[in-house]
């Protein structure tokens, strides 16, 4: 399904939720596609911990989904919510793989999400020196940063 059809239907679900939207953007990064909702009433978006936000991600992978016939991976940030605290926890494991180099001892990261896990781990795709291996169950679901001999 194509960006435009899916920036569509956030526009158009939101618009019956009765929710003000300035603007649907996107932003592809390798296989992984962004859909930044710019709203006023954001923090209605966004709710407790993010629950609503991730309530809306689901809600809007369901009906597109439906709509393609097949699954179809949506993510959605609002006011650039979801990019900051992305950013953030890429210069954290940045810090952690310095440690990792340092020491050669591998670190556990706090435990995230399955598309914070995928942004890690691509992010440390090319990096020689460093392996990233999921560990843990559910809600305690990490990586573990560990020392690759060159």
């Amino acid at each position: 399904m194509n960006t435009e059809t899916i920036k569509k239907t956030i526009h158009d679900t939101l618009s019956k939720l009765h929710v003000s939207v300035d603007e649907v953007s996107v932003e592809k990064n390798g296989e992984l596609v962004m859909f930044t909702v710019q709203s006023p009433e954001g923090h209605i978006l966004i709710g407790k911990d993010n629950e609503t936000m991730d309530a809306l991600n689901y809600l809007i992978g369901l009906i597109v989904s439906k709509a393609a016939g097949q699954h179809v991976r949506v993510n959605i940030d609002v006011n650039g919510h979801k990019q900051n605290a992305l950013n953030a926890l890429m210069a954290e494991a940045r810090k952690v793989a310095d440690e990792v180099k340092k020491t050669k001892e591998s670190i556990p990261l706090r435990p995230m999400t399955a598309y914070e896990r995928l942004i890690i781990h691509n992010m440390f795709s090319d990096d020689i020196q460093i392996e990233t291996t999921s560990a843990g169950e559910g809600e305690e679901r990490h990586i573990v940063l560990a020392y690759s001999a060159i």
